[in-house]
């Protein structure tokens, strides 16, 4: 009995607390880009419930941040972030961390495209905030014919959304972005070049200014693919060296493979001087 007495009042403590603190939160306006956690309190004032972010696709989404830390990129099923995004996608985000400003970045091309339909993944950011790179199998784009994921890139500043892979007849992921916003690398099975048959996941490299793609993942004396998947891309900040995983046996002269069937070495290939690394 007693120890149902000591419960009770801790739970009237509680309760008296949360009251104290819902008055609090009430009377006092939060500041712009405050981000705060709550659970059935009522939320301050110019605050937006932040729903399911970072989380899409039924796993874990990454999100991405500028050099500087002012921008922050992330996936939501959020509906209250925008009026402009579809209240039933995955949608991708942008939240200036300095003024508290979202904008929608999952969306088609022009300053007033159609949002988003589906679910979006694999954010990233250039250096300064202002292109966000995602991947959807929504068709944002005419040139886009299937419905396999894609990439896309918007340009939150100019309101354009480029289709970064339109060749592309299988899923595309495990994106990275240059610094500049001006290349990007990616993984697929999908054959791009003619000396990749598309039997394997590989990675390339694509120029954002006029869609030229390049293989990667590639042997030595020509651009043919290499004899094992490929995955885990990274750039460097000029877009000029790639970092990759591989099972590929032949991408440098003279390797003797000691991994075994299953296991993977890391790469680096210089882009300009045509060169790869085993790291």
């Amino acid at each position: 009995m007693i120890g149902r007495l000591m419960r009770a009042g801790a739970a009237l403590a509680t309760l008296a607390a949360a009251g104290s603190l819902a008055a609090s939160a009430a009377a006092a306006p939060a500041p712009a880009g405050s981000t705060f956690g709550f659970g059935q309190l009522p939320m301050p004032a110019n605050s937006i419930a932040a729903a399911g972010s970072g989380y899409g696709l039924n796993e874990p989404a990454r999100s991405a941040l500028s050099d500087d830390g002012r921008y922050l990129v992330f996936v939501s099923t959020a509906n209250a972030l925008s009026r402009e995004a579809d209240p039933d996608a995955v949608n991708v985000f942008r939240k200036d961390l300095r003024t508290g400003r979202v904008a929608l970045a999952s969306r088609a091309d022009g300053p007033r495209g159609r949002g988003m339909r589906g679910a979006a993944d694999g954010v990233a950011v250039s250096a300064d905030g202002g292109r966000v790179l995602f991947s959807t199998a929504d068709r944002l784009d005419p040139a886009d014919a299937d419905d396999e994921p894609d990439l896309y890139l918007r340009d939150l500043a100019a309101g354009r959304t480029t289709l970064v892979t339109p060749g592309s007849d299988a899923p595309v992921h495990d994106a990275a972005i240059s610094a500049d916003g001006a290349y990007v690398a990616f993984v697929t099975r999908a054959g791009l070049v003619p000396g990749d048959a598309g039997t394997e996941s590989d990675v390339y490299r694509a120029r954002v200014a006029d869609g030229a793609v390049e293989l990667v993942s590639r042997i030595p004396a020509a651009p043919t693919a290499g004899n094992g998947e490929s995955w885990e891309v990274d750039l460097s900040g000029d877009g000029r060296w790639v970092a990759f995983s591989s099972r590929a046996t032949d991408l440098v002269a003279g390797f003797v493979d000691g991994n075994g069937a299953f296991g993977a070495d890391v790469y680096a290939r210089d882009m300009e001087a045509g060169d790869t690394y085993l790291i």
